[in-house]
């Protein structure tokens, strides 16, 4: 479940090892609420659970069911610990610098990592709707150092909405341009990219998601018109994100279309994007000048 952050967001001072400050972000009172909310669902299925096993009344009549109660003891149990673990973490504030990120709880730093220290990047987003009405975008990044998880942060931010859009689902329309968390997101993928870069130079092919995949000449697309298909650099025309996907034109038509929450896409598509901006600027030099009109 993503967490809504509290607002206004006070400046954050720069960090002695991580440098500038970015952003930073609280679960805030809501994070007590969901908590509570979690444990009087766990304290309630454990009850249901017990009683109706007829531990504690006599001949135990009811045993005959007994993977099933337990299994409801187990899952009250685990939907209990989490609201006890939300709600005392709910004063946590994730400070996110130039250089990479904290998690302090009354003042103290709890965990921290440097972006350089990570291995494997995922950033997975996604809108939440209630009534068909936006009500903000939920975020989960995870950095992961030899397969393991080292830091975690799910939050949840709001996109601006252009006037007049409808309050409808699907028919809303979000300004385009920044949003509160990119330059978090863009901080922490560039220190990921070289290692990318490095395997594209080395002739290795690199996956994008969907079976989409890119080489140091250029794009593969998995599906669509030019499926199993090298598509060079100098011929793709456009490369952007909107609404959490990537879209790639060549020829007029979308060649790839493909989500951007698979582990290490953002490094990945970085390096890949160099690619492109490389084999363009050559094609931009290769041209023939156009002779002045007269």
């Amino acid at each position: 479940m993503a967490r809504r952050d509290s607002a206004p967001q006070p400046e954050l001072p720069p960090h002695p090892e991580l440098g500038a400050g970015i952003i930073t972000k609280s679960l805030g009172p809501s994070a007590i609420l969901v908590g509570l909310m979690l444990l009087g669902l766990g304290g309630t299925l454990m009850y249901g659970s017990l009683l109706g096993s007829g531990w504690g009344t006599p001949g135990n009549a009811a045993r005959s069911d007994w993977l099933l109660r337990i299994g409801g003891v187990v899952m009250g149990l685990l939907m209990g610990g989490m609201g006890v673990v939300l709600m005392v973490r709910f004063g946590d504030r994730f400070n996110f610098y130039e250089l990479g990120v904290t998690r302090t709880r009354r003042g103290n730093t709890r965990a921290m990592l440097r972006y350089d220290q990570a291995e494997d990047l995922t950033i997975k987003e996604a809108r939440s709707y209630h009534n068909g009405a936006y009500v903000g975008t939920g975020i989960n990044m995870t950095w992961l150092r030899g397969g393991r998880r080292v830091f975690r942060y799910n939050g949840m931010y709001k996109e601006k909405m252009e006037k007049g859009g409808l309050k409808v689902w699907l028919k809303q329309k979000f300004v385009e341009g920044p949003r509160e968390m990119d330059a978090v997101r863009d901080l922490a993928a560039f220190v990921l990219t070289p290692r990318w870069s490095d395997a594209l130079a080395r002739g290795e092919t690199l996956e994008l998601g969907k079976g989409h995949s890119a080489n140091s000449q250029g794009l593969t697309p998995a599906s669509g018109p030019m499926k199993g298909q090298l598509v060079s650099y100098a011929s793709v025309e456009d490369m952007l994100i909107k609404d959490f996907k990537l879209h790639v034109m060549s020829g007029g038509q979308e060649i790839i279309k493909c989500p951007t929450d698979g582990k290490n896409f953002w490094p990945r598509f970085y390096a890949v994007q160099e690619c492109w901006l490389a084999a363009v600027e050559a094609s931009d030099e290769d041209a023939p000048e156009r002779a002045p009109e007269m």
